[in-house]
């Protein structure tokens, strides 16, 4: 089923402050997790729709929404399945995103910084 995309919402600037806007901060509360992890889906979703269509390789859509909590481990695992495929593809040196202690405020700083950067190098990279 085809999903509305975020970039006939408003005009590619626009599209791309406000996608990358929700993952730059460390969400404030449980909640935030979930929508957190939504925008970040929703990213993953457009990154691998143009690479498909800039690079004509097509990349596996993983399985990282909905937000769930008691699958915390495997999450992180598809979740870094997606960014080994697109670093691959897109030359970008990432990160271990495969592993994040929730409980530890520092450890989720961190993580969110290096995942922010690598969704904002891919982005860069697709012109997104």
């Amino acid at each position: 089923m085809p999903r509305a995309s975020r970039a006939r919402c408003g005009s590619k600037g626009a599209a791309l402050a406000v996608s990358l806007a929700y993952l730059f901060l460390p969400p404030p509360h449980e909640n935030g997790w979930h929508d957190f992890w939504f925008e970040n889906w929703l990213s993953h979703q457009d990154i691998v729709q143009a690479i498909g269509k800039q690079k004509s390789i097509p990349l596996t859509t993983y399985m990282i929404h909905p937000w769930t909590p008691q699958d915390l481990a495997g999450q992180l695992v598809r979740h870094q399945q997606f960014h080994t495929d697109m670093n691959q593809v897109l030359d970008i040196n990432g990160q271990d995103l495969s592993v994040l202690d929730i409980e530890d405020p520092q450890a989720v700083k961190d993580w969110v910084w290096q995942h922010y950067t690598e969704h904002q190098q891919a982005h860069k990279a697709l012109k997104l």
